[in-house]
């Protein structure tokens, strides 16, 4: 596929209010599904070791400890399941060359610079693979995540509802990250602060405007959207 067929599907350029917007109605969404799907125990849940594992592989250099120990001591544990999936999206739209919320070769056609021409020309392939591609990368983001929280998952939610919402949530996560990807001007997203707090965890991070439309760095950074920290 050329780059001239794959600029018909690319989202419009969007002024910074809409990329805002965009930004925190997903971030919305990730507190909603957490409060919607999972519950904070009156009494520590005991964790089997085949647990330990699935938590383990959404760990995250910004919890104040191994995702397992939070998971038993916090007081309230749901800020600690909202920061994982939040960080889980953040990673998923912009870690990497290839992230795993944009379809394959996605960068490359909105020109990353990190694909040579030939590997760029390969990853992007049929529109039906990308899409494939992204459909598997959600399906086992879903899978990880809500195996990896099932026992704190509300009674009153099965499984498939709790999957089946945040496939959708993960959708739209891929939506917004393409917007961003296809913008003239760069984003970030930042986990970097100051704590209130001894034992809290941020549930939405900083996200800013970092070049203008002609890709120079901003002086200042523009702030989008403040950090939003919980305690547990």
């Amino acid at each position: 596929m050329s780059r001239a067929s794959w600029e018909q599907v690319l989202p419009q350029s969007l002024d910074d209010h809409a990329i805002q917007n965009s930004v925190k109605v997903l971030f919305d969404q990730i507190q909603l599904h957490v409060e919607n799907f999972y519950f904070n125990p009156q009494e520590s849940i005991k964790i089997p070791p085949e647990a330990h594992e699935r938590l383990s592989e959404l760990q995250t250099p910004h919890l104040p400890g191994p995702l397992v120990d939070c998971m038993k001591s916090s007081r309230s544990v749901l800020p600690v399941i909202k920061h994982c999936l939040a960080h889980q999206v953040v990673q998923g739209m912009m870690a990497g060359q290839q992230p795993r919320l944009l379809p394959l070769g996605f960068t490359y056609a909105c020109g990353d610079r990190g694909f040579s021409d030939s590997t760029g020309r390969r990853a992007i392939g049929t529109q039906t693979e990308s899409a494939a591609f992204l459909a598997r990368n959600i399906e086992m983001d879903v899978d990880a995540f809500t195996d990896a929280f099932a026992k704190w998952r509300n009674e009153s939610q099965d499984v498939a509802g709790a999957k089946s919402h945040l496939e959708g949530l993960l959708k739209n996560a891929a939506s917004v990250a393409s917007t961003l990807f296809s913008q003239p001007s760069m984003y970030q997203f930042s986990w970097i602060y100051t704590p209130q707090y001894n034992r809290s965890v941020l549930i939405v991070p900083t996200f800013r405007k970092v070049t203008d439309e002609q890709g120079k760095a901003l002086e200042q950074p523009q702030e989008l959207m403040r950090p939003v920290a919980e305690r547990i």
